[in-house]
């Protein structure tokens, strides 16, 4: 899936994201709170509404193609009234605590012909009146078995939104590996469509596919040149532990390094070693149309590794689309300005200006001098 353009309104929060038009690879950039993470968030919204999750008060329109296809999917779901301390907590905390809401409109076009409409409880589909029972809770996107909008809800699930920021290190259940996932996928095509985790993908292939394995090495390596080798093996160390048995069977991700015997164990990788992992496994992992939401791209990751990372991904924009936030000079500064979008907001409302609108010099360091100094980019409000 490609997203063409997207707009959203969070009638809970009161929050607007005006239309925005995205490209293979969009950069947000701007001023700390005008809302860029608020736009990945609301994309993201989308991927659990097309996967049968309903959220109070949104509406939505985004246009996105499949391969050569063209679709229009939009929506409004009723506004249940919340208290400010529901609203505080969140969605998912009060799901079961408040009342569901339902869909009330919902439109999706494939190709400019109107596949299928719901106003209120009338239902139109393929052009005829239909009486499909349908909850009233859940997109059309979510449930329907028709074969053209099944694409559109697998193309959603391929949204990854990549937030690995708070690494901290240590062993913790998100690194245990489901090791029966060796006999889950025939192949790898099945195992990279799937919506297995990236640890659990990079043990298949560790195990079934040494070609893909040896790439993600190798581009690990690049970044890291004092690797010497990759594994993903149980630690001997743990096995005569009094740690339960599952840390003493699960295989771990281990590096070795140049200079040292012993392996080194993930708990005792940094935080930048493990994001810059966990991108290159985003690259090589993921099936084509996959698209990657990255915040705040800069955290935990040093100039080695943002350079040779943003690298990976200019040369991965051919098959995947990209849309990060950051704040950091060196980012901004080595990605064409013709890919930024400058977010601003005034009060609730979201909006994104084409960085091409300020007629930026074609020079990378002039460019990047010239939006540093942008009013808006400094201030982060949108003048009406």
């Amino acid at each position: 899936m490609k997203i063409e353009s997207f707009e959203f309104n969070d009638r809970e929060s009161k929050w607007k994201v005006q239309p925005i038009q995205f490209k293979s690879l969009t950069l947000l950039v701007g001023a700390s709170g005008v809302g860029k993470t608020r736009i990945l968030k609301s994309l993201n919204s989308l991927k659990n509404i097309a996967s049968g999750k309903p959220l109070n008060g949104v509406e939505w329109k985004i246009i996105f193609s499949i391969q050569n296809n063209h679709y229009i999917w939009e929506g409004k779901y009723e506004l249940n009234e919340k208290s400010s301390l529901e609203i505080a907590i969140g969605r998912d905390e009060t799901e079961n605590t408040t009342k569901k809401s339902n869909i009330f409109f919902e439109k999706i076009v494939l190709n400019d012909v109107l596949i299928f409409e719901r106003n209120g409880k009338e239902i139109t589909y393929r052009d005829n009146i239909s009486t499909i029972p349908i909850k009233a809770a859940q997109s059309f996107l979510a449930i329907s078995n028709d074969p053209e909008i099944e694409k559109a809800q697998k193309a959603f699930s391929k949204i990854l939104y990549s937030d690995y920021s708070n690494f901290s290190g240590g062993l913790s259940t998100t690194q245990f590996i489901n090791q029966d996932i060796i006999k889950k996928y025939k192949n790898t095509d099945e195992l990279m469509n799937s919506e297995e985790s990236l640890i659990d993908k990079l043990y298949w292939v560790y195990k079934k596919n040494k070609n893909i394995f040896s790439r993600i090495k190798s581009d690990f390596k690049i970044i890291f040149p004092q690797i010497e080798d990759l594994k993903i093996e149980s630690i001997e160390e743990l096995k005569d532990s009094s740690l339960p048995l599952l840390f003493k069977i699960s295989p771990f991700i281990q590096i070795k390094e140049e200079g040292i015997e012993d392996w080194l164990h993930i708990i005792n990788i940094s935080a930048g070693m493990y994001r810059s992992l966990v991108h290159i496994m985003e690259l090589h992992l993921s099936p084509d149309e996959t698209v990657i939401l990255i915040d705040e791209f800069e955290n935990s990751l040093g100039i080695n590794c943002i350079d040779e990372v943003i690298n990976q991904i200019k040369e991965a924009t051919n098959r995947i689309q990209f849309i990060i936030t950051s704040h950091h000079p060196y980012i901004i500064n080595n990605i064409n300005y013709k890919s930024w979008k400058i977010v601003t907001r005034n009060g609730s409302n979201v909006f994104v200006q084409e960085a091409e609108d300020f007629d930026f010099d074609k020079s990378k360091h002039q460019a990047f001098i010239q939006l540093i100094n942008l009013q808006e980019y400094k201030t982060g409000i949108k003048k009406i």
